[in-house]
């Protein structure tokens, strides 16, 4: 649900360097990440000198990129998307009394924020297993 965040690292970290950052990160969402995932990854190891073009650049220390992925807007961003993935969720469930919930990680010693939709209860383990519920919620909650 991290995937969220990238606007608003993009608006920091400014278009040029999101690009490039966009553009290098195709091949590797092929591993398993979604192309905003794997743009948050890698804006996450950006800190150091980004080049911008034309002879300008930009300096992003370890710390800005850190107060930046556990910001209130990117927290507020994440558990947006989560909160919309556990509605579809329960809106969906064919298990009665299935519920589903959000758990939100932002612990300082982790690179973002991370926030987690699963199942509540015994009930919606089981509409989880046969529905494939939270697949299908999170494959109908467009990504940013």
């Amino acid at each position: 649900m991290a995937v969220a965040a990238v606007p608003v690292i993009e608006a920091v970290v400014g278009e040029t360097a999101a690009g490039t950052v966009a553009a290098e990160g195709g091949a590797m969402a092929a591993a398993g990440e979604t192309a905003s995932t794997s743009r948050l990854s890698q804006v996450a190891d950006l800190a150091g000198n980004v080049d911008l073009g034309d002879g300008h650049s930009m300096t992003i220390s370890p710390e800005q990129i850190h107060a930046l992925l556990h910001s209130p807007q990117a927290v507020a961003a994440i558990m947006a998307k989560a909160e919309h993935v556990c509605k579809l969720a329960n809106d969906m469930a064919v298990t009665r009394e299935a519920e589903y919930a959000v758990v939100l990680q932002n612990r300082n010693d982790t690179k973002r924020a991370r926030a987690t939709v699963y199942a509540k209860n015994f009930y919606a383990v089981v509409d989880d297993a046969h529905h494939s519920t939270l697949l299908k919620a999170a494959a109908q909650t467009p990504s940013d």
